[in-house]
């Protein structure tokens, strides 16, 4: 497809005003290659009454107002990019050739992770969770090989779609190296959603015990680790940062510190114990040795030597913690901004 003047719209189940580091990334290679672009953001603040009563009837698996501009303004885009699990299923009720025009994106194992949260809070939901999973994957099995192009970040999401093409994630903070300084002490730094699911059930013990700073740039995301961090002498909850504001703030911050990113997220569900983690990519892309537990894909660069395990934990040397991060600057080339926008890039231009 020729990328000059031809108009591609991007749906998201992202609320307005979200910034989403690949999104934004994804829109700004393709605006820069002459696509016309137009993003629209279905969150479910903007469902209508009664967009909102179907999607709900349909556990929100489906969102009904992707359905609508899918069937409303198909006509007027040359392709469609379809950003998630929520707007992609509308499909369903669409006919083929408007399939056939989709670029798909998932980034999860969304079934897996949308039946695990529905299952939390309602006990019969939680009985009919293989039922729910078997249906609505299987729908998403279905129309991911009857769209132009299914895109997956993983390789254990192209097992499970293997029709796709794996571009996996790259860092909006590569380029933010920083040489380690043998005169500076050691702080934990933790990027992301905070929740108890993604942090090792006594870490905050931890902290105490090696008396090291632990900084945290992200969003948390329930009381009780909120009151842990407030609670904690050697927490510091730094804010939530768009990508540029993010780099500076830990180019200041590795003035003072050598940094190691904590990685330890647990496994309550397929989606958390497969997917590579966004933060051990970030963390590699800035030189930044992993703290991390034997999740599967940590586990793999740990022992390829980027980083060092949680459950076995030593103290190490300036030599030790040198090699790692001299490791994470080369395990992350296959990561990089220049990869990520050739695959993605010919994704749109075949």
């Amino acid at each position: 497809m020729d990328s000059i003047g031809s108009k591609i719209l991007i749906i998201t189940n992202y609320p307005k005003g979200t910034k989403h580091a690949r999104l934004e990334f994804e829109n700004q290679i393709l605006s820069e290659k002459g696509f016309k672009t137009e993003i629209i953001h279905c969150g479910n603040s903007t469902l209508d009454f009664k967009q909102k009563l179907l999607s709900l009837f349909f556990l929100k698996f489906i969102n009904f107002k992707a359905f609508e501009i899918l069937k409303k303004k198909h006509q007027s885009y040359d392709l469609i990019f379809l950003y998630g699990l929520q707007v992609f299923l509308p499909l369903i009720f669409l006919p083929r050739h408007i399939r056939s025009k989709c670029v798909y994106q998932t980034l999860n194992h969304d079934v897996t992770y949308h039946v695990y949260e529905l299952s939390k809070r309602n006990i019969i939901l939680k009985r009919c969770k293989k039922i729910l999973h078997h249906l609505f994957f299987n729908l998403e099995f279905k129309l991911s090989k009857q769209v132009k192009a299914t895109i997956v970040n993983s390789k254990s999401l192209l097992k499970l779609l293997p029709h796709s093409k794996l571009i996996f994630y790259t860092s909006p903070l590569e380029g933010n190296v920083t040489q380690p300084k043998e005169n500076l002490p050691f702080a934990y730094l933790y990027l992301g959603q905070l929740r108890e699911e993604k942090i090792a059930p006594d870490f905050f013990e931890f902290l105490e015990r090696q008396k090291r700073q632990l900084f945290v740039c992200g969003i948390i995301k329930d009381h009780y680790i909120t009151k842990k961090v407030e609670e904690s002498t050697f927490c510091t909850y730094l804010g939530n940062f768009e990508a540029m504001e993010l780099k500076t703030k830990l180019f200041e911050l590795r003035k003072d510190f050598n940094l190691l990113g904590v990685s330890l997220i647990q496994e309550p569900h397929k989606s958390y114990s497969e997917q590579n983690a966004n933060k051990d990519i970030d963390y590699m892309a800035m030189g930044i040795p992993i703290l991390g537990n034997q999740r599967k894909t940590t586990k793999e660069l740990i022992e390829s030597g980027c980083g060092f395990f949680y459950d076995d934990f030593e103290d190490f040397s300036f030599e030790q913690y040198k090699k790692a991060y001299d490791r994470c600057i080369e395990h992350y080339i296959p990561y990089s901004n220049e990869v990520f926008s050739q695959s993605f890039l010919s994704t749109f231009q075949s």
